[in-house]
């Protein structure tokens, strides 16, 4: 998969070389407050929140909430619908990245810390399977298509499965 980079992207990479060269116990808070952001390939919106930048012997902590919305489509009338949710945040940035393992996250090129692929990681793990629009959404009619949200159809519903059939009769019993 072919990762593109968006303008709106580089809100993520943030500069901690005047951080690398503080003391260790050294933080900075950083606000975000951003309409729109891509976080590699999954769309983020309203992206809200503070994290707490400290200088650690190996790197760089980082911790904190950010609260996003996420754009999806429900499973019952696919109609847009949008998924809000926390991320709590407290991951270690390795530096220098020589002595990152694989599995972690390094300081880059530049003394940046590339927040992408931490919120991307993120927002997908907290994002539920099955998204709705609302929590009553009544689906879209299995015969005609119709949005049950919108408007009731004509369709007749009282249609048994035949091998149900027989269960039904003892219901009328």
């Amino acid at each position: 998969m072919t990762t593109r980079k968006n303008a709106d992207s580089r809100v993520l990479q943030l500069n901690v070389g005047f951080l690398l060269k503080e003391g260790v116990g050294t933080t900075r808070v950083v606000s975000f407050d951003e309409p729109h952001v891509t976080a590699e390939d999954v769309e983020l919106r309203h992206l809200k929140g503070d994290l707490e930048l400290t200088r650690t012997a190996h790197g760089i902590l980082v911790q904190g909430e950010l609260q996003a919305e996420t754009p999806g489509e429900c499973v019952r009338c696919l109609s847009e619908a949008t998924v809000e949710f926390l991320v709590e945040i407290s991951d270690h940035f390795v530096y220098p990245p020589a002595s990152a393992a694989e599995s972690e996250y390094s300081v880059g090129e530049g003394d940046a810390i590339d927040l992408a692929p931490l919120l991307r990681e993120h927002a997908i793990l907290v994002a539920p399977m099955h998204v709705l629009c609302r929590p009553d959404c009544r689906g879209l009619c299995s015969q005609c298509g119709q949005d049950l949200n919108d408007a009731q159809c004509d369709c007749e519903h009282s249609a048994i499965d035949p091998r149900l059939a027989a269960l039904k009769n003892l219901l009328e019993e």
